[in-house]
């Protein structure tokens, strides 16, 4: 979350005078390097299924916010990173963090954000100690509630369970997984116009030309960004067992060079009334199916241009 909602959901937290599942408040920074890769893991490995905050500068027991601003402990966002970076996780694959830094009440509160991924569960391959503190490889250790896996224990069959769930997409539904699967072009195979998912062949990509539409002989204004406004449409549909999750009508644009997602309608109205529209325009909403689709969907096509459009001279 970015701006005003950022601080307004950190200071529910704090007047919720409480911890829990993806929230943990510190006094300062930490001292001992253990515990904070243990801190970092046990967030990155959360159950809520979402971005986890560890926050300083509010006070043990009472949650007042003393801020950071004298801590001689305190870290910057790239000293957070490039501690990490010298850690031996399975696969080298790290959590991703952000520190951001507010000022509340008079006082500076950092925020390290730890983001939510599907590479559950991040655990070390080689044992990092640290003044008398040890994060042991092959530990998984994880948060539940307000309370950590103890840093000499691993978390509970049915809670590393989960984490391992949630790395393979286990926990999300069919449309998230095609949705995640789209991010790997060769996970995909083309059959005539329609693609499968190799490893998840349940999961299918149909395309399909609309003969009787007759639409392309009068394209639309983006069209004519193009080098050839020649367009065609088709209908993309995205399937589970046969079973339609998804449908939506994407252009091929500068002679089939170029296909994406067709964008949404939207008018304006100034007036006082609104029988007619001052203005028209196309649009696409971020991180909506149809944002997600025109980012991923070349990975699966062929960038020749479509034999049913001609080119014009």
């Amino acid at each position: 979350m970015r701006g005003i909602d950022f601080e307004d959901e950190l200071q529910a937290l704090i007047l919720s005078k409480r911890e829990d599942d993806y929230w943990d408040f510190k006094q300062q920074h930490h001292s001992n390097k253990a515990n904070l890769l243990h801190d970092i893991i046990c967030m990155a490995n959360n159950r809520a299924d979402r971005n986890a905050y560890i926050i300083f500068g509010i006070a043990d027991g009472t949650f007042d916010v003393v801020g950071v601003e004298n801590d001689e402990n305190r870290r910057n966002q790239q000293q957070m990173i490039d501690f990490l970076k010298t850690k031996k996780f399975v696969s080298g694959i790290r959590p991703r963090v952000e520190l951001r830094t507010l000022l509340l009440t008079g006082h500076e509160v950092d925020v390290l954000i730890i983001m939510n991924s599907t590479d559950t569960p991040y655990f070390l391959t080689e044992d990092f100690p640290d003044n008398g503190r040890k994060v042991h490889a092959n530990h998984i250790y994880t948060r539940v509630g307000d309370t950590n896996t103890d840093i000499d224990k691993s978390a509970d069959i049915n809670n590393i369970e989960y984490l391992w769930k949630k790395r393979f997409l286990l926990t999300r539904s069919p449309f998230e997984q095609i949705m995640k699967h789209l991010e790997n072009k060769e996970e995909w195979k083309q059959d005539d116009d329609t693609y499968y998912n190799i490893y998840n062949p349940e999961f299918t990509i149909a395309i399909e030309f609309d003969e009787d539409d007759r639409r392309f002989l009068i394209p639309e204004f983006y069209a004519y960004a193009m080098y050839n406004e020649s367009t065609m449409y088709q209908m993309l549909s995205i399937k589970y067992f046969g079973t339609q999750l998804y449908g939506k009508q994407i252009a091929l644009l500068d002679s089939g060079r170029y296909s994406t997602p067709t964008p949404d309608r939207g008018y304006l109205y100034f007036g006082e009334h609104r029988m007619n529209a001052d203005y028209g325009f196309r649009f696409f909403t971020k991180d909506s199916p149809a944002g997600e689709e025109g980012r991923r969907l070349e990975i699966v096509r062929d960038s020749d241009p479509d034999p049913r459009i001609q080119k014009k001279r």
